[in-house]
């Protein structure tokens, strides 16, 4: 496949949106937190640091 211009290359979804923080709103890094919880209607929840993930989990306690 022949490349003419830049605009001809297609980039994966998570480059042109990168996934972000449910607690803070910060782009994922390469290695992030993951939170399974199968009670919840989004059983899963992604997180840019554990620390986040802690502030996540205190918040819904209090719900």
């Amino acid at each position: 496949m022949e490349v003419s211009n830049f605009t001809d290359i297609i980039l994966p979804k998570s480059i042109k949106q990168p996934e972000k923080c449910d607690y803070c709103g910060k782009p994922l890094p390469k290695r992030h937190v993951v939170h399974k919880n199968i009670s919840q209607e989004n059983s899963e929840h992604k997180f840019c640091s554990r620390l986040c993930k802690e502030k996540w989990c205190h918040e819904q306690a209090l719900k």
